[in-house]
C-alpha cells in the first residue's frame, strides 16, 4: 500500500504542474528548467499511515509544494477517505478521514552532468506564483516529529547482504533513474518485518489514531442507539397527545 500512496502523491503532483501550464515533457518542470536541461529528482518522502485503505475506498489527495532552500522545493500533502458506515452516512453526511500524510523533498538535478544545480530565482518565481503565500505543513508541530529527522546511518555491516545487484530498465523512469517508489519497492521486498492488518502502527496504543478510531466507532454506536431511542420516545409522545 506504501508503494501505491507514493504513486498517487507522484502523479497528483504532476497533475498539478500540467493544470498550470508546466510540464509539457511529463517530468514537472517550468520553461526555464526545459531551457537549463534541469529537472527534479526525490530527495527525501516521509509518509505516516494511520489507517489501512480496503479494496473499493474512494480516496482524495490534497498536496501543495513550497520552498526549500536555494537547492530544492518541498510538497506538503494528505490522503482521506470516506467512511463506509451506512447508518454514519445517513446520520451525519459521509466523513471525510485523514488515511495518511506525506512531505516529499525535491532537489533539482541537471540532467546531462547528473549533478544537482541550485534553483535559480527563474525558476523560483515560476513556480512559487503557485504555492501558498504562507508556510503550510502537512504534518503538525513539525519541529517535533519525525519527517525532518536525519535517518541514522548504519555503524555496522549489515548481517545479511548481496552484492553485484543492479538495476533493470524496468526499474528505470523516463529520467533514465532509479523512481523513488521503485526504492520503496525494493525496500519492502527485503522487509523482514510482517505486519497483521489488526497490528499497531505507534508504539503507544492509547494515544495512536487507530485508538481514536476504536473511540469513534464507539461514539457512532452511542448516536445511533440514542437516535432509536429518541425517535422511540417521539412516538410515544405523539400518541399521548393524540388521547390527551
Amino acid at each position: 500500500m506504501v508503494q501505491t500512496i507514493a504513486n498517487l502523491f507522484q502523479e497528483v503532483g504532476y497533475n498539478q504542474f500540467q493544470s498550470v501550464g508546466f510540464s509539457t515533457d511529463g517530468f514537472a518542470t517550468t520553461p526555464t528548467m526545459r531551457k537549463l536541461n534541469l529537472i527534479w529528482v526525490t530527495s527525501r518522502m516521509h509518509i505516516e499511515i494511520y489507517r489501512y485503505l480496503a479494496w473499493g475506498d474512494v480516496v482524495g489527495i490534497k498536496t501543495w509544494c513550497q520552498s526549500e532552500g536555494r537547492i530544492g522545493t518541498r510538497r506538503e500533502g494528505f490522503l482521506r477517505t470516506l467512511i463506509t458506515v451506512k447508518s454514519l452516512a445517513v446520520l451525519l453526511g459521509f466523513l471525510l478521514i485523514i488515511v495518511c500524510f506525506l512531505h516529499c523533498k525535491w532537489v533539482m538535478m541537471n540532467q546531462d552532468t547528473r549533478l544537482l544545480q541550485k534553483v535559480s530565482d527563474d525558476v523560483r518565481d515560476e513556480y512559487l506564483m503557485f504555492c501558498p503565500k504562507e508556510p503550510r505543513l502537512a504534518f503538525p508541530e513539525e519541529e517535533n516529529n519525525k519527517s525532518l529527522k536525519k535517518i541514522l546511518k548504519l555503524e555496522d555491516p549489515a548481517k545479511y547482504s548481496i552484492i553485484g545487484l543492479k538495476p533493470r530498465r524496468i526499474d528505470l523512469d523516463m529520467n533514465h533513474h532509479v523512481n523513488n517508489v521503485t526504492y520503496i519497492g525494493w525496500l519492502l521486498e527485503v522487509s523482514v518485518i510482517i505486519r497483521r492488518r489488526n497490528s499497531r502502527l505507534h508504539n503507544n496504543m492509547s494515544s495512536s489514531p487507530a485508538a481514536l478510531f476504536k473511540q469513534l466507532d464507539r461514539l457512532i454506536k452511542d448516536i445511533i442507539l440514542a437516535r432509536r431511542k429518541m425517535k422511540a420516545f417521539g412516538g410515544l409522545l405523539r400518541r399521548w397527545l393524540a388521547f390527551a
